[in-house]
């Protein structure tokens, strides 16, 4: 008979980092923000706001090596307002950093040749993922484009009013 003690001793909680608070107030604002008014009904200006939320939401994630819940906050926030070029940089970059390590993963997968997945399943799954790959890097140059030629235009813009 094996005899267990009456009460277990549990450890001390950690203290709360000022990260995870951030991202607790982050989290609370947004709360309040989406029944205050829904982002689908909300102005042009107020959306930008919400989005701003969204992507300092996703830099606290990926601050916490939370990378998959970082991403759908930046594209999140890419989504809400289309302007938004640097969130939606953020959310390619994201995406194609996973895309990256799915690749370098399936790789791993085909070179040990584990029994339980045959090789041509993972040769689809290789070709699917480089396929995505090439998308989303053809994405984030795109928008590394616009972002540039947008700072371009301002810096442009600077130098006419100095003239």
């Amino acid at each position: 008979m094996v005899m267990t003690p009456a009460f277990r001793r549990e450890p001390p909680m950690a203290p709360l980092h000022l990260p995870l608070l951030g991202m607790i107030v982050l989290i609370i604002v947004l709360l309040v923000l989406s029944l205050v008014a829904p982002p689908a009904v909300a102005a042009p200006a107020q959306n930008a706001n919400i989005a701003r939320t969204y992507y300092q939401l996703a830099g606290q994630y990926l601050q916490s090596g939370m990378k998959l819940k970082a991403r759908e906050e930046f594209q999140r926030a890419a989504d809400l307002d289309t302007t938004f070029l640097e969130a939606q940089l953020q959310a390619a970059e994201e995406r194609v950093d996973l895309l990256e390590t799915k690749m370098a993963a399936l790789r791993q997968q085909y070179e040990s040749q584990d029994a339980m997945v045959p090789g041509y399943v993972i040769q689809q799954q290789i070709a699917e993922t480089s396929e995505n790959l090439a998308r989303a890097q053809a994405q984030l140059a795109r928008i590394r484009g616009e972002l540039d030629k947008r700072k371009a235009g301002t810096s442009q813009g600077l130098s006419d009013i100095e003239r």
